[in-house]
């Protein structure tokens, strides 16, 4: 029924077969693996450039607090604190030099509507 060349020829187209299911399968085997390595990697890279912008918001903000306590402890250490007093505190602070990225400090006093107009004309 089945001669000799045709089982030969099958054993062939079968072994060929075999051999590209092989093939196939270990390609998709690497393809995934190289996947895998590549998101691995931008993760770590994505964690640690994540990691060091946190860093620099820390010590940004700790550097902010600095400040912020100066400023306290001027406004404690002095009965009344007038622009003056202020401005010469804030150069002393000498921002750009000492505190890089600080644009600068304000001074707002209270004031009650009835003594806007006479603050102006001190102004």
């Amino acid at each position: 029924m089945f001669s000799e060349s045709w089982f030969r020829s099958t054993r062939v187209i079968l072994l060929t077969l075999a051999v590209l299911i092989v093939g196939a399968l270990l390609t998709t085997l690497s393809w995934q693996g190289a996947i895998r390595a590549v998101n691995l990697e931008d993760q770590d890279r994505f964690e640690e450039e994540t990691g060091e912008g946190l860093e620099l918001i820390q010590e940004r903000m700790e550097t902010y607090g600095q400040v912020i306590r100066g400023l306290k402890g001027l406004f404690v250490a002095s009965n009344r604190v007038d622009r003056e007093e202020f401005r010469n505190y804030a150069n002393e602070l000498a921002l750009n030099e000492n505190y890089p990225g600080i644009l600068g400090i304000a001074f707002a006093q209270d004031l009650d509507p009835e003594s806007l107009d006479a603050h102006i004309e001190r102004i």
